[in-house]
Parts: structure tokens; C-alpha cells; sequence
């Protein structure tokens, strides 16, 4: 019912939104998107304080509660996507698990997480794609059930890392938002981003007060803010910047976009 939500809150009708709502929470918890939102939250660590219930549930309730608005309806559509990425980069990191297993079973588990990976991204795969197309003909062919257990994609075995690179970032979530896969530190040890701005294993690319930043990751950074000030352009940080324990799966991915 993503779909219907997301459509039903474009607008204003308050009647519109009593029946968002009622999707949303669902007669059936369990099938709803509010109970695979707390799902998704324990697996990532983005649930509400102390409590079981997600942050995006909690956003995505106090909007619905509220009246119909568009801040609202960017809200609801925003924490929806949160839970659809977290859905679809965790079915990302078990078919790596997957291609490390050589039991007899790994065929069945195989087609079992594309199918189910494919029915989680294709919720957000137009976001994807309008944003970066790229990652979404990666996401795609990763998913590709047709292809039974073979992968016509780089990075295999390193899936996860490249999903968790570029659909973040598509969909304008912070790692912050989208929290930490459990089972997920180090994973990525060895992986290297498609772009990474030249910089090597274990640097910071990042901006800030109180953020240590070595020389080159500087000079890089300052050089390109340099450029694009020059061409009259604004710059845009994608959430492409993170370092899990020391992992060189740190992106130095920078965009300009005209103003």
C-alpha cells in the first residue's frame, strides 16, 4: 500500500489522509508498513529512544496526525523511504552472505532474497533513478530474479557496500537516518567506491567543525569548491561520506548542479 500512501498524502483532503493512515497502520499489523518500519529500525538501530517503535514511525504518525500539509506530506514520503532503502540493503548484505555460503541451500536462499530484495527496492527505485540511474541499473540487475543465481554486476559479494554507497544518497538520506546494519562492521573492509576522490584506506572525507580532515582530503575538497564557484555553480554534500570502523569504503563523491 506504499504506493496508495505516498499518492493519498500528495494532496490535502483530510479524508485523503484517514485512509493514508489507516493503510499505513493497517488492519493486519504485522503485514503493515508501520510493523516493517519497527522491523527494520531493530535491524539498523533507528528505533524511537528506548522504545521498540521506529523514528520513522513516530515521524511518519505525528504527521498523519496532524493537518494535511505539504511539510507533512514530505515527511511521510521522506521516512518511507528510509524504511524501504533499510529493507532493500539488508536483503543486499544476505545475498553477500549468500555467495559466502557453500551449503546446499545457498540456490534456494539465493532466489529467495532477489525476489524478496526486488519487491522492497522497487518501492523506491523511481527515487533512485531519477537521482542517480546508475545505482538503480545496479540495484536492478543485483535483483534480477531472471538471472537465477548468477550476477552480471561488479562488486559481488561486496553488494551491500555498493548499495549502501549510492541509495542513501539518491534518496537524500544521512547515515544518521538510515543507521548501522547489524552484523555489517567490517564488511566492507577491501571495498573501494566506483569514485573515491583519491583518497586511500581509513581517510575521512568530511566537513566540519571538529572533524580532522587529512591534507589531501583538504586539498581535494577545497579544490572542487574552488571550481565550481568559479563556474558559478552551488555544491551539493550527497550522504556518500561514511567509514565503517576504518573500512575504505569512504566515498569522496561530490556533486555540483547548476544553480
Amino acid at each position: 500500500p506504499v504506493q496508495a500512501i505516498w499518492s493519498l498524502t500528495a494532496g490535502t483532503n483530510p479524508q485523503d489522509w484517514e485512509q493514508a493512515a489507516a493503510l499505513y497502520v493497517g488492519k493486519v499489523t504485522a503485514s503493515a508498513p508501520y510493523e516493517r518500519a519497527n522491523k527494520r529500525a531493530a535491524n539498523f538501530g533507528t528505533t524511537e529512544g528506548n522504545s521498540d517503535e521506529a523514528v520513522a514511525n513516530a515521524q511518519i504518525v505525528r504527521a498523519l496526525q496532524q493537518a494535511p500539509s505539504d511539510a507533512n506530506s514530505k515527511t511521510i514520503a521522506k521516512n518511507l523511504k528510509i524504511t524501504y532503502a533499510q529493507a532493500s540493503l539488508r536483503y543486499a548484505y544476505f545475498l553477500d552472505q549468500d555467495l559466502k555460503n557453500t551449503n546446499a541451500n545457498t540456490t534456494t536462499a539465493i532466489t529467495e532474497h532477489r525476489a524478496e530484495g526486488q519487491a522492497f527496492y522497487r518501492i523506491i527505485a523511481p527515487f533512485v533513478k531519477q537521482a542517480d540511474s546508475s545505482c538503480d541499473d545496479f540495484m536492478k540487475q543485483m535483483y534480477d530474479i531472471d538471472q537465477g543465481v548468477s550476477f552480471s554486476v561488479a562488486d559481488e559479494g561486496f553488494f551491500f557496500c555498493r548499495a549502501r554507497w549510492c541509495v542513501p544518497s539518491a534518496l537524500d538520506i544521512s547515515a544518521g537516518e538510515l543507521g548501522t546494519l547489524e552484523d555489517t562492521v567490517g564488511h566492507c573492509v577491501g571495498w573501494q567506491p566506483p569514485q573515491d576522490c583519491g583518497l586511500s584506506d581509513g581517510q575521512w572525507a568530511g566537513i566540519g567543525i571538529g572533524i580532522a580532515v587529512p591534507s589531501v582530503t583538504l586539498i581535494c575538497v577545497g579544490a572542487y569548491f574552488l571550481y565550481t564557484y568559479m563556474k558559478g555553480y552551488r555544491w551539493q554534500l550527497p550522504e556518500k561520506l561514511y567509514l565503517s570502523q576504518g573500512a575504505s569504503d569512504v566515498c569522496g563523491d561530490f556533486k555540483a548542479s547548476a544553480v
